[in-house]
């Protein structure tokens, strides 16, 4: 299999390691086979033209601070970082899309968690977030996206390349073989 252009804005160097961080199950869908086989990111990366390694730290349910803490082991062990977020924190224990006060609450620790996030991100030399997804994706409200919006930003504004997982998602086509995040 052979990956070429990564999404828009993210350089990943010829070698090394990339640490993937956060909420996911990963995969990269394999184009030469019409996409019909999805290879885990760490394999479908070593199987690439790359001369990379792919480690990936999979928190389930994980919010930024988890990833955060997971990011602190790694300062001297990597230049090359993803985390995935989808902004758990926005959800109940039940996983549903808070509202109301709690909904204002929530998504003000996720502002802050979103600049201590990017802060972190920045003590490396390649790093990417993958943030929310969207409304239709998680079955919620369309204020989702809103709120993806909100979060992506303030992470751009801290120099951190951010995309959310939909708009990664809609980046993708079969002549760029481009990664692809699967849930």
């Amino acid at each position: 299999m052979a990956l070429s252009s990564p999404p828009p804005g993210l350089y990943l160097p010829p070698s090394g390691t990339v640490h993937l961080i956060g909420d996911l199950r990963v995969a990269v869908c394999d184009e030469e086979h019409d996409g019909s086989i999805q290879l885990p990111m760490e394999t479908a990366l070593s199987n690439a033209s790359l001369e990379m390694s792919c480690r990936v730290v999979s928190i389930p349910g994980a919010g930024a601070i988890q990833i955060i803490e997971q990011l602190r082991g790694l300062i001297s062990k990597t230049n090359t970082v993803i985390v995935v977020w989808f902004l758990n924190e926005l959800f109940d224990e039940q996983g549903i899309l808070r509202s109301g006060e709690l909904m204002e609450e929530a998504l003000s620790e996720a502002k802050q968690s979103a600049c201590a996030l990017a802060q972190s991100l920045l003590r490396f030399k390649h790093r990417m977030a993958v943030i929310g997804g969207s409304h239709r994706l998680w079955s919620v409200a369309e204020k989702f996206d809103e709120y993806v919006s909100q979060v992506t930003r303030i992470v751009e504004a801290e120099s951190v390349y951010a995309v959310s997982y939909t708009h990664l998602r809609a980046h993708e086509t079969r002549e760029d073989r481009v990664f692809r995040l699967v849930l």
